[in-house]
């Protein structure tokens, strides 16, 4: 009888510490969840944030045909950015088994690099004819030039910049279709859309939906105008 009763009580015991230890874990999943969910959202803003800034400065760039190393700097800065931050979600997504490798081979980012890459070269052609010494080109951008000085845009690099921002468009469209609180041509709402995803969009399917299609229209994109997997083969 003794027995028996110790024997319960070592069971009941262990369900007690059972239930405990799977609280525990569960508020600590939560917190990892809650944690990784806040840096996604950051993570979507700063995209967002970049294609929207892109596409304010490519249309200043075509409707005045010149261009300024201020406006170079944050387009570099802001694709060099964007390829970044696709990676990681590309990565994260794949990480998590949320995507097939066929849906995403970091495309989006590879392009995005070579149109920071482009904006670089650009504006050290640009600062070459105005006799700045080229030996640092390869590490930083020429800040040797004021930020308001005006270079004017040459007709194959109108072209290019029109190319580019078409596809900006298409990145941005993604964006649109996949977020929620975002109004057209404005900042998204930061504050709308964190109290929206913060709890758990890790485990929601907007941002491997917004990565997919801008994988897909990249590659579409690209197909459809002959530039093999890179824009940058038609950039140099």
């Amino acid at each position: 009888m003794m027995k028996h009763k110790v024997t319960i009580t070592l069971l009941i015991i262990a369900f007690i510490l059972a239930t405990v230890l799977g609280v525990n874990k569960y508020k600590e999943n939560q917190r990892y969840e809650s944690y990784i969910s806040l840096h996604l959202i950051n993570d979507i803003s700063s995209l967002t944030t970049d294609l929207l800034q892109n596409q304010r400065i490519y249309n200043d760039i075509l409707q005045f045909d010149i261009i300024t190393p201020e406006q170079v700097e944050s387009l570099h800065n802001n694709n060099y950015s964007l390829g970044k931050v696709t990676q990681d979600l590309h990565y994260l997504s794949t990480v998590l088994q949320r995507t097939e490798h066929d849906e995403i081979r970091n495309i989006t980012a590879n392009n995005a690099s070579d149109i920071g890459y482009f904006f670089t070269e650009l504006i050290w052609d640009k600062a070459e004819r105005e006799g700045i010494n080229n030996d640092t080109r390869v590490y930083h951008l020429p800040y040797e030039l004021p930020n308001s000085i005006e270079f004017e845009l040459e007709q194959d690099e109108k072209e290019k910049i029109e190319m580019i921002k078409e596809l900006n468009e298409l990145w941005l469209n993604a964006v649109a279709n996949n977020i929620e609180y975002f109004p057209e041509n404005q900042i998204l709402n930061l504050n709308l859309s964190v109290d929206y995803y913060e709890k758990n969009a890790i485990k929601q399917e907007f941002w491997v939906d917004l990565i997919v299609q801008m994988e897909m229209e990249t590659k579409e994109f690209l197909s459809e105008n002959n530039y093999l997997d890179k824009i940058g083969a038609k950039l140099n």
